[in-house]
């Protein structure tokens, strides 16, 4: 009997040890699979061809990668003395803290933000910025993820493509869609604060004959010309833009009287009779002016377009107005 219960024992003895040596085992390679987990993100941290930063709830700058430095001009150890705030612009510092106070309340779990941020050098570049939140299960205080992509050679794209569409080609000037646009708004504006608005129609006198007789090059380089001194003349708020042809508008955003109206009209006609040099040619050329000044958006384009036409029809190089009705 002892006999059986010593080998009993032995044999509970042997499990034990083997049970020990599984879990050891176990354990071992649990570990192996963490370190190699975590040489992997290692590795994909920093080799990933965007910005990858890791930050605290504060925007402190836990940590860094190669890729974010060239975007924004600092050494990694540059970035740890500044917050992930500090390089945004200014403006833009402020556009996602009520995205983050989500995140951290959970009721999102990411987000993708544009902004600016300002290079070492001074210079800004656009950045897309995808945030996640990490929570430790080990007690340690959360934190987030930053992953960050220069797309401003996108977005000087976006906004090549957006002027093209809103710019006369030729000129550089508003086209006919955008004037109507800040026609719109400027007018929406002016009946809420109970203004007038008023618009200019210029209109080239004899323009064909320069296109005829000099050919569209230099009928080209009239119309650059004409918007040029137009640009001279009027304030940077003011929309200028070529409708067609040898057709320009202005919108003025003034209350202005129309006395002032009109004497900003004959500065207008005074400049663009000035002689003008196309290649080895000298022009002269005049132009006719309609002005309209309203306080309601009905029909003020047609009024401008019926001054236009009373100042052709009573000999050009002159201007006609449509004064505001009663």
């Amino acid at each position: 009997m002892e006999d059986l219960i010593s080998n009993q024992i032995g044999n509970s003895g042997a499990r034990k040890r083997l049970f020990e040596s599984r879990d050891g085992a176990t354990l071992g390679r649990s570990d192996e699979k963490l370190a190699a987990t975590e040489r992997q993100f290692e590795d994909a941290f920093e080799r990933a061809p965007n910005g990858m930063a890791l930050v605290d709830l504060g925007g402190r700058m836990l940590r860094s990668n190669e890729a974010l430095c060239e975007i924004v001009g600092y050494t990694v150890r540059e970035l740890r003395a500044r917050t992930l705030w500090d390089l945004a612009c200014p403006d833009d510092r402020e556009n996602d803290s009520g995205l983050s106070r989500q995140l951290l309340d959970g009721d999102i779990h990411a987000y993708r933000v544009e902004k600016r941020y300002l290079h070492r050098e001074g210079r800004l570049v656009w950045v897309s910025l995808d945030v996640a939140l990490v929570r430790g299960l080990d007690g340690n205080p959360p934190y987030f993820v930053v992953q960050i992509q220069d797309i401003t050679r996108l977005k000087a794209f976006e906004e090549e493509l957006i002027h093209r569409a809103s710019h006369d080609p030729l000129t550089g000037l508003a086209n006919r869609a955008l004037f109507g646009e800040n026609l719109e708004r400027v007018l929406a504006y002016a009946q809420r604060h109970g203004k007038s608005v008023a618009v200019f129609f210029v209109d080239l006198d004899e323009f064909k004959l320069v296109n005829d007789g000099l050919g569209h090059c230099s009928g080209d380089l009239l119309l650059i010309e004409v918007a040029d001194r137009l640009k001279a003349l009027l304030r940077t708020e003011d929309t200028i833009a070529r409708l067609g042809g040898d057709e320009f508008a202005v919108l003025l955003q003034d209350d202005a009287s129309m006395d002032d109206l009109t004497e900003l009209a004959e500065r207008v006609l005074q400049r663009l009779r000035e002689p003008c040099v196309l290649g080895d040619t000298e022009v002269w050329i005049t132009a006719s002016i309609g002005i309209a000044r309203e306080d309601r958006p009905e029909n003020l384009l047609r009024k401008a377009d019926g001054a236009l036409y009373r100042a052709k029809s009573n000999g050009k190089n002159r201007h006609e107005t449509f004064e505001l009705e009663a």
